[in-house]
């Protein structure tokens, strides 16, 4: 049997060639099923704090789940990536033109926005990115371990979000340092 660091990169293959093989209109309109999901759960209704991940490479879009919360009086942060430690901070945002590129060129907040404090995560709902989840909740992530991190010491509701073909239909594989999430969500279901 493979151990499970192989596995994983096994399954990143396959689930990064679905995701890069996928239909762009069909993507887009899973997207804002996605979304019109996300905002009808009572976890995202109730909290006045969106985390949220900043969509990239045909990830699930979260850039119109980020205005839309931002539109409804929500308050919005996004993750600052540090390479050297592989970890990740929440900063507030009150508009996308406040993103840079950062870390792995993904956009970030810039420097100067104001981080989040742990006190604040209990009212507040998390995005997490991943290329796959399973149905009890276990995730497939890129392999840096910044949201196991996070998740970690996280005690709001955290949320995953993927397309319908990337949901695995069988446990995902996974080690004593990963972190699964609250609630998986995706299109049609």
């Amino acid at each position: 049997m493979p151990d499970i660091r192989q596995r994983k990169s096994e399954l990143r293959g396959i689930y990064r060639e679905i995701r890069k093989s996928g239909d762009p209109a069909r993507q887009r309109e899973a997207d804002r099923d996605i979304a019109r999901r996300l905002t009808e759960l009572p976890q995202y209704k109730e909290a006045s704090l969106l985390l949220a991940y900043v969509s990239q490479g045909g990830e699930v879009d979260t850039l119109q789940i980020i205005v839309r919360a931002l539109a409804e009086g929500k308050a919005a942060a996004c993750p600052r990536c540090r390479k050297e430690d592989h970890t990740m901070t929440f900063h507030r945002i009150t508009a996308l033109d406040e993103l840079e590129r950062g870390a792995y060129g993904i956009y970030e907040p810039r420097a100067d926005a104001p981080p989040v404090l742990p006190g604040e995560f209990a009212d507040s709902v998390c995005l997490i990115p991943g290329l796959s989840f399973d149905a009890s909740g276990a995730r497939l992530g890129y392999g840096g371990g910044y949201y196991d991190r996070f998740l970690a010491a996280y005690n709001g509701v955290s949320i995953g979000l993927c397309r319908a073909e990337s949901r695995s239909q069988l446990p995902l594989p996974q080690d004593e340092y990963d972190i699964g999430v609250d609630i998986v969500l995706s299109d049609g279901q």
